[in-house]
């Protein structure tokens, strides 16, 4: 099993692949969508760094989270 392999309890796999199910809707024990996610996951972009708070305040945006205003 995984989870031997990896070292940990089976519960402690078991239980983010459960929430992952019930909160997407994703099977992940069908093996074509656990090859659609990695093959889509390897050709997206990284979401950008967020933006220091003096120039999202100039681009008109709010400040990112744990930023005090200028």
């Amino acid at each position: 099993m995984e989870s031997e392999r990896l070292h940990i309890h089976t519960n402690t796999l078991r239980y983010p692949l459960t929430k992952i199910k019930q909160t997407a809707g994703i099977n992940l024990v069908d093996p074509d969508i656990r090859l659609d996610l990695a093959s889509s996951s390897r050709h997206s972009t990284p979401p950008a760094p967020p933006v220091p708070c003096d120039l999202a305040l100039d681009l008109g945006e709010r400040c990112p989270l744990g930023e005090k205003r200028p």
